[in-house]
């Protein structure tokens, strides 16, 4: 099915693209796929979160992500993380600690 077809097929059905994605992608492909559909603030924000989160924290993610970014798309990318189920997560884990 051609791609056009597929998306305008999409929007009169209000089909979620990205679960149909999901459904019939699978590993790498699926996450490039699904990054590629993702707005860029949300998907450096979940990048970063990978990062920092757990017991090491990746340095070269860190630098690769932030030090290539103006002010305003840093600004941009901490209201996506604000927004996104991470940082309520986060919030609701830890009350004390301001984000």
């Amino acid at each position: 099915m051609p791609v056009k077809s597929y998306l305008s097929r999409v929007y009169i059905y209000k089909q979620d693209i990205i679960a149909d994605l999901k459904s019939e992608l699978s590993g790498n492909f699926e996450d490039l796929i699904v990054g590629l559909m993702m707005p860029k603030d949300k998907y450096l924000a979940k990048h970063l979160h990978k990062a920092i989160k757990g017991v090491g924290t990746s340095e070269d993610v860190l630098v690769e992500i932030l030090c290539v970014q103006s002010y305003d798309e840093i600004m941009n990318i901490a209201a996506a993380y604000k927004s996104s189920n991470i940082y309520i997560k986060c919030s609701l884990l830890y009350p004390n600690i301001s984000m």
